[in-house]
């Protein structure tokens, strides 16, 4: 039986333990959290943020608490002064002046005109500007150190109900993905995805363990492999003929025939199934599925996320809609999932499957012993993932891409220039022309900037142990949101972000238009981890935008006066920024046929 401890030993616990608050009450005074929008009592800042257009939220606290001056700061004290001053208003009432008043003597006329007038009628922002470090008092010069500067901050600080989230609204904030990825790249477990709508175990969503690497190598496999990828060019070029002549048919079904287009290519390389005809039953139910998935909202933002309890909510009560949503696509997914994977298990067994990234798949896993239910719900979840993900955000940039010609057709007919000057009429534009047409690859790179498909990025990750960023305290377990739709908008980068401009890439050194190109955000992902779909995608969107601007021509519709109906550019909320349908027609320019 232990002895009881002596006085002393506790003497020394209670002093070791107030140490310790001490150490980490003065550590969280010296370094603040990031700016953000004032939370209220409990809620944090539920109320506040929009489920519907949160990139715009973020947007709008960025212009609105981006720029902040730290709230600790060491402000010299006034003589007699036995305080310090920590709020900014009283500084500048109180111990400004008496400081000021010390060194006055030393100043030139302008310094005593500044003190005495400039002071008091420019905004307080604007009098942090104008103190000049190199002035000739060296006591004023000290007193100019320690005065708060504005510090620009691209990164925002909320909680909702006690659970803290940043977002970062720059391409410089990525520093904290792309070179601290050791801390950065944790996934949280999201209640809405993981638990509610049942999408685990895929290889977005899993945290870094044994089985995201081994999904990952078969993604790898597949998408990353130049022999492999080069193996998909007659597939691509096949569907983007397909795609043309259906829409020379029947132009208004446009939007659905480039996502027939998209969803060709990937349900061949996923599951090695042709497309036969339009109405085909899995492509209907797939874009079903992640039109309801999109609706759903953002998974790194969702309410339960954040108040776990709400997974209990029951469907009947009203504000439940999310709830009935979140459980009809989990229904459509295990359908997406479950319905393909039989298919193709059944035509490998039967000696009729064509080759495909799921009959691969099959056949390494059975050489090496019986599936276990395991391996099978593993393999049915990446490549309902490799379809789903290589689907709908190709289409929407596709989609935009007709919206942006619609509105800007002297773009569209320069570019028609620069493709009849290269590849000339008699033929559609293929792989080996990419090089040679710069100006069609600059409208593909501000196709991506105008509407971040991505507004908000793939997923959110969470810190693993606290950190320090420009002078910022981050806290463990802090949910880490990019902004991509502000990075795509940000003047800094992009001078007049709303007009559709391609020429603003053209002239460019290497490294600028490397350091610019809008699609980096959305080929990476959290901790600086790349997309592996990322070259395939590029391709067959890059391809699309070629052949259409080759065979095409973009007009606005009229209304029945006769007059021309201006399409709105207005997208749709969710995870996925689709254009909302609009009055946007294609008319023929050429014709190419399926021969």
């Amino acid at each position: 039986m232990g002895l009881p401890p002596s006085p002393a030993m506790l003497l020394l616990a209670v002093i070791a333990i107030g140490l310790a608050y001490k150490f980490r009450a003065a550590r969280s005074r010296s370094h603040t959290l990031p700016p953000g929008p004032k939370p209220w009592p409990l809620l944090g800042n539920a109320l506040q943020v929009s489920l519907e257009y949160m990139h715009h939220t973020f947007s709008e606290w960025r212009q609105r608490y981006g720029t902040s001056v730290p709230t600790t700061i060491n402000v010299p004290r006034a003589r007699g002064d036995s305080s310090p001053v920590e709020d900014l208003p009283g500084w500048l009432k109180n111990a400004l002046p008496a400081s000021l008043s010390r060194v006055r003597q030393t100043q030139n006329e302008r310094l005593r005109r500044m003190a005495k007038e400039e002071w008091k009628a420019s905004p307080r922002a604007e009098r942090m500007d104008r103190i000049d470090p190199e002035m000739p008092s060296k006591k004023y010069g000290k007193l100019a150190e320690k005065l708060p500067r504005r510090q620009a901050s691209d990164v925002v600080y909320f909680s909702v109900l006690g659970r803290g989230a940043i977002v970062l609204n720059s391409l410089a904030a990525q520093d904290l993905l792309d070179k601290r990825n050791a801390i950065y790249s944790d996934r949280p477990r999201s209640i809405l995805i993981h638990e509610m709508m049942d999408f685990s175990p895929n290889m977005p969503l899993l945290p870094y363990n044994d089985e995201w690497r081994r999904q990952r190598r078969w993604i790898q496999a597949s998408l990353l492999d130049k022999a492999k990828l080069d193996s998909y060019r007659p597939i691509q070029q096949r569907e983007v003929v397909r795609m043309l002549a259906g829409i020379l048919k029947t132009p208004d079904a446009f939007a659905s025939l480039i996502r027939r287009y998209e969803g060709g290519i990937m349900l061949e390389i996923a599951y090695g199934r042709t497309i036969t005809a339009h109405d085909d039953s899995f492509v209907k139910l797939a874009c079903q599925a992640i039109l309801r998935l999109t609706e759903a909202g953002s998974p790194s933002a969702s309410l339960v996320d954040f108040v776990p309890i709400l997974r209990y909510m029951p469907t009947w009560l009203p504000g439940s809609a999310w709830k009935r949503k979140a459980l009809d696509v989990r229904r459509l997914m295990q359908d997406v999932m479950h319905i393909p994977y039989e298919h193709t298990k059944q035509a490998l067994a039967a000696g009729t499957a064509g080759p495909s990234f799921l009959t691969t798949l099959l056949e390494e896993t059975s050489e090496k012993g019986s599936l276990s239910p395991e391996d099978e719900r593993a393999m049915k979840g990446i490549a309902s993932v490799l379809y789903a993900a290589g689907t709908d955000t190709s289409a929407t940039v596709v989609v935009t891409f007709v919206l942006a010609m619609v509105l800007h057709p002297d773009v569209c007919r320069k570019a028609q220039m620069e493709i009849d000057q290269v590849v000339g009429n008699a033929r559609l534009p293929n792989f080996q022309d990419r090089d040679s047409l710069p100006y069609v690859e600059c409208i593909l790179r501000e196709t991506f900037r105008w509407n971040a498909p991505l507004p908000i990025g793939k997923h959110s990750t969470s810190i693993t142990s606290d950190d320090l960023y420009r002078d910022f305290h981050i806290p463990r377990n802090t949910i880490v949101i990019a902004n991509l739709w502000h990075m795509a908008r940000d003047p800094e980068v992009y001078p007049a972000p709303e007009v559709f401009l391609p020429e603003r890439y053209l002239g460019m050194d290497a490294s600028t238009l490397d350091a610019t190109d809008p699609r980096k955000s959305y080929s990476g992902s959290a901790g600086g981890e790349l997309c592996p779909g990322r070259q395939l995608a590029d391709s067959s969107i890059w391809l699309a935008i070629a052949c259409m601007l080759a065979t095409l021509d973009f007009s606005k519709a009229r209304d029945a006066a006769g007059d021309e109906i201006t399409p709105a550019t207005d997208f749709m909320p969710g995870a996925i920024s689709h254009p909302k349908p609009d009055s946007g027609r294609i008319l023929k320019y050429a014709y190419i046929t399926t021969d």
